[in-house]
């Protein structure tokens, strides 16, 4: 169902409006997650459902600005989204290598990755979805030892006004931005139900711990509507 939704949107059309409905807040948080990812200094950084490429390409530019040698690549399931990506980055010289897959199961052998990052789509890896267990474990598999996962997601701010006013914004604006931008309300109704519905940052450790992951950490943005994850596989 998601495949088919999300092929539906024009990857412009998508871009447009990831900008509007964050405010243009999350080109910088992709920066803060590349950056997060960098840090170690990893020789394979996996950009995991990277829909037009927006972190792949953040990755890029910071390992380009630190002079470093690591290899990026982006995966998604949709086509048009990884040709959208494959376009900015040869308008960029940047050098990103774009795989179509299934997250579930991974065209990659074991320990290929010292980093994974997601930019709001750990979501929909694991809302109300049966392959969750799937997709935690493949991100595993194809770490190495002590390789980092780093997501940006959404959460349930903390404030129970400001939650409110999160949850009215969801469902009431966003669906309403998606079918003016994208003339695809159907996508962004999704959207705004899952995010209101999903879970918090505890249960989002909680989740990840019981997945295998260690080194767990959750920084909030946006009043606590947002969260950086960070973890470890052991």
């Amino acid at each position: 169902m998601l495949k088919t939704l999300f092929e539906a949107i024009r990857p412009a059309d998508y871009d447009l409006m990831n900008r509007v409905m964050t405010l243009g807040l999350d080109e910088g948080w992709r920066c803060k997650a590349a950056r997060s990812l960098l840090a170690r200094e990893p020789r394979q950084v996996l950009d995991l459902c990277c829909g037009t490429g927006d972190l792949a390409c953040a990755l890029a530019r910071e390992s380009l600005r630190n002079k470093s040698a690591c290899t990026i690549t982006g995966l998604d399931f949709c086509g048009p989204f990884l040709d959208h990506g494959r376009k900015k980055s040869r308008c960029e010289g940047l050098a990103v290598s774009w795989v179509k897959g299934d997250s579930a199961f991974l065209p990659f052998q074991d320990s290929s990755f010292d980093g994974i990052g997601i930019t709001f789509a750990f979501r929909n890896l694991t809302h109300h979805n049966p392959q969750s267990a799937a997709f935690l474990a493949e991100m595993l598999r194809v770490l190495r030892k002590e390789g980092s996962l780093v997501f940006f997601e959404t959460a349930q701010p903390p404030h129970p006004a400001v939650k409110w006013l999160f949850r009215t914004y969801l469902r009431r604006v966003i669906p309403l931005l998606g079918g003016i931008i994208t003339r695809n309300r159907k996508a962004y109704s999704y959207l705004a139900g899952s995010t209101s519905e999903f879970m918090d940052s505890r249960q989002v450790t909680e989740l990840l711990r019981d997945a295998g992951f260690n080194e767990i950490k959750a920084e909030p943005f946006f009043f606590g509507a947002v969260c950086l994850y960070s973890c470890r596989k052991p």
